[in-house]
């Protein structure tokens, strides 16, 4: 949902919808924080990093002021995070494939059998 011309509408119904759902629990809507980071099929500008933010046009009902100020936030691909005292990374996006697909020495079968340990294991060292 989000690469075809008539997804917007669509998507700006969906967020509509979650909107008016969140604020059918004040308490929630008042003391939680929601963050919205798009990924790589949502709409916006191509298949580019960072990602912006959610377009406006299909989150107004969620940035109005029925939520409270910073109580949701649309955030960019990637982003960070402080929750206390951690710092958070959310990156939505399929990277296996397209570090597999530049790998130079993929790993072998007896190394590892599955390729998302690799991966990771790959980006930690």
């Amino acid at each position: 949902l989000g690469l075809n011309p008539g997804d917007i509408k669509k998507l700006q119904g969906y967020f509509d919808d979650l909107a008016d759902l969140i604020c059918e629990f004040p308490e929630l809507r008042d003391n939680s924080k929601f963050v919205f980071v798009p990924g790589p099929q949502d709409i916006g500008i191509g298949n580019v990093l960072p990602r912006p933010g959610l377009p406006e046009i299909v989150t107004l009902k969620l940035r109005s002021n029925r939520f409270p100020k910073n109580g949701v936030v649309f955030a960019s691909n990637p982003c960070r995070i402080l929750y206390g005292t951690r710092e958070l990374l959310f990156f939505r996006q399929d990277i296996t494939h397209q570090m597999r697909r530049n790998c130079i020495l993929p790993p072998s079968t007896h190394e590892t059998k599955d390729v998302t340990n690799h991966l990771v294991k790959t980006l930690l060292e």
